[in-house]
């Protein structure tokens, strides 16, 4: 697995590391659509920083990309966050991302951890 900084935020850093989908989609480009929404991720998570300025941890989320190339059956897997706020806005920016479309009549899976930290 290959860690990727999307972007630094002030004192706040978001990296994500990304695993190959299945299916026949180019991870690259799944990695540029993720890439595509960071200012929201880092938004997700600098609101609920400012209420809890110990907020940090990995947030684990899967979902499917259909043949269409849009999300669909988003789940939080694992969190180290534990604040559901954060997992929750992330799933929905995820959800607005027009990722690259698979071969006709696949489904690409993808698990991709979001690391936030100070």
């Amino acid at each position: 697995m290959k860690n990727l900084f999307l972007s630094l935020f002030g004192f706040f850093l978001i990296s994500c590391a990304t695993q190959t989908p299945k299916g026949s989609i180019d991870k690259e480009l799944v990695k540029d659509a993720i890439r595509s929404r960071a200012a929201n991720y880092r938004q997700c998570f600098y609101t609920e920083n400012e209420k809890n300025k110990t907020l940090e941890g990995k947030v684990i989320i899967f979902w499917e990309i259909n043949e269409l190339g849009n999300a669909q059956n988003l789940s939080v897997v694992k969190s180290t966050l534990n604040n559901s706020a954060v997992e929750n806005c992330v799933v929905e920016s995820l959800k607005t991302i027009q990722f690259p479309k698979p071969s006709k009549g696949i489904v690409s899976e993808v698990t991709y951890p979001f690391n936030f930290k100070k």
